[in-house]
């Protein structure tokens, strides 16, 4: 989330604990699974970089996912890998159940999932613009 905020011009390197927090209440730990707060993280971070978590080095927290990157690329990368197959799945199963689905992608999830969606629906088929009577056409 810190290269989110980064590119949207809202991160305070000051709320990099907080931050860490709101998302970490994100996900659910596993049963029995240690806590990992956010001092872990920045052992894990010293660990893993060989030098420590710097809230203000705002290249690296803009460096994107790539899987031959340095390890939180990596991770990044996996990350997305998961989320897309998941927007994918969720895609397929509503598709399976109803006629029509509205679909609004955002920061690039159409551009990585382009070919999957042309595999799986064919090419788009450009209806022009909207007018009122495509909308009454809709709402038919």
């Amino acid at each position: 989330m810190a290269g989110y905020y980064v590119r949207v011009g809202q991160w305070k390197p000051e709320r990099a604990s907080e931050v860490f927090s709101e998302v970490s209440a994100w996900f659910e730990p596993k049963t029995g699974s240690a806590p990992f707060d956010y001092s872990n993280f920045l052992d894990l971070y010293k660990e893993k970089s060989g030098r420590p978590f710097d809230p203000t080095d705002e290249s690296d927290l803009l460096a994107g996912p790539d899987p031959r990157g340095k390890h939180w690329q990596r991770i990044g990368h996996a990350v997305d890998m998961s989320r897309n197959r998941f927007l994918t799945e969720v895609l397929s199963k509503l598709l399976r159940r109803h006629k029509r689905v509205l679909v609004v992608y955002g920061n690039g999830h159409l551009a990585v999932q382009w070919r999957a969606l042309v595999a799986a629906l064919g090419q788009p088929i450009y209806l022009g613009a909207l007018t009122e009577s495509h909308n009454q056409d809709i709402e038919r």
